[in-house]
């Protein structure tokens, strides 16, 4: 979660005010439609080139992003979930807190709707190096989450057990980002 602090480093609240107005943007009009000068111009920000200052150019940018989502979703879930796995949970806790970052994030962060949005657009991108970021922050927890899940299924053979999991996941991923639209026009 974001911190809330009275004396925020007036610096970093500009960089992070510029960060969610992209990750917004980037929902509503897609990554490559957003001109960095849009952003800058968007965020409140007198200075037509704050983007530039404070993340060099959109790779920069993406990257920060991604950090952002590495630092307030993907490392807090994977830790949650190390911490369920610690315990003997049942199949329904380990697939509850497993999904958390595609099912959870768009409710319980202001800014997860524009979030899960953004990883969709990455994920699904035609940029190979905006996927491998977003997969190198997502692959602890998906791949931990995945052997927890596996662990408490060993009667399925790996075919079945490799089509069920598709299922969860796409079913997680790509029916969460059609009811996160639904939900942001209600």
């Amino acid at each position: 979660m974001l911190v809330n602090s009275a004396k925020k480093d007036p610096l970093e609240s500009t960089r992070q005010t510029i960060l969610l107005t992209a990750l917004r943007l980037f929902h509503d009009d897609g990554i490559d439609a957003v001109k960095l000068l849009r952003i800058s111009a968007e965020s409140g920000s007198g200075n037509t080139a704050a983007v530039h200052y404070y993340f060099k150019n959109k790779d920069g940018l993406i990257q920060a992003i991604l950090d952002f989502l590495d630092a307030n979703v993907w490392q807090p879930a994977y830790q949650q979930l190390e911490e369920v796995l610690a315990g003997e949970p049942d199949i329904r806790e380990v697939l509850y807190v497993g999904l958390w970052p595609s099912n959870r994030i768009a409710f319980d962060f202001s800014w997860g709707a524009d979030a899960q949005s953004v990883m969709f657009h990455i994920a699904t991108g035609a940029n190979s190096e905006y996927r491998h970021a977003l997969d190198t922050i997502t692959a602890p927890q998906q791949s931990l989450f995945r052997d927890a899940v596996r662990a408490l299924v060993p009667a399925l053979s790996d075919d079945v057990f490799e089509v069920r999991w598709n299922f969860v996941l796409t079913g997680a991923t790509f029916g969460l980002h059609a009811s996160t639209l639904s939900l942001i026009h209600i």
